[in-house]
């Protein structure tokens, strides 16, 4: 229950039974204590009476934070920084899975240079081309490039290049 939730809760109690309670006007709470709803409303304020020290527990736990212990956590608006920070996760990987979590992104399975790789090897995109699709960075992928390709000769690449019909005019004007 969050704050909120248990303040209204505390406030529906306090309507529904302590205004029509014949003790209201007493000027001591000794009625309150053996009333259950009396005994209710502690309870619930005794939740509000949450502080850092509480919350200072649950982050000690370190990388054994379960997600029922961050959501904890975020009803008690512990900073996003301070969740990471315990459990040892670098932010950006934490915050994404998180979203994974709440079901607003995928876990990629693969890693970018692996997908470049197998990319580089099967097909003729461009490093260029590759980075762009794999998320991989592209001079890690020219880098890879250079490794999993097989050396060509400038011309053999730019033969690759040529169109249908340039090829078609090459053939009917050879040159020497």
């Amino acid at each position: 229950m969050s704050r909120a939730d248990t303040l209204a809760k505390i406030d529906d109690l306090f309507e529904s039974h302590c205004n029509l309670c014949k003790h209201r006007n007493d000027n001591n709470n000794k009625a309150c204590m053996p009333c259950s709803i009396g005994k209710e409303i502690r309870s619930l304020g005794d939740q509000l009476n949450v502080g850092e020290r509480d919350y200072q527990r649950v982050l000690d736990k370190g990388p054994d934070l379960t997600w029922s212990d961050i959501d904890f956590l975020k009803e008690r608006e512990v900073p996003w920084t301070e969740i990471y920070k315990a459990t040892g996760i670098h932010k950006q990987s934490f915050l994404e899975l998180n979203k994974v979590r709440k079901g607003e992104a995928v876990l990629k399975t693969k890693k970018p240079n692996e997908e470049a790789i197998k990319l580089l090897k099967e097909t003729d995109m461009t490093p260029k081309e590759i980075a762009a699709e794999t998320g991989a960075n592209i001079k890690t992928v020219y880098t890879y490039s250079s490794k999993y390709r097989k050396k060509e000769s400038r011309d053999q690449r730019v033969k690759k290049t040529v169109t249908p019909v340039q090829e078609k005019v090459e053939q009917e004007n050879p040159q020497a």
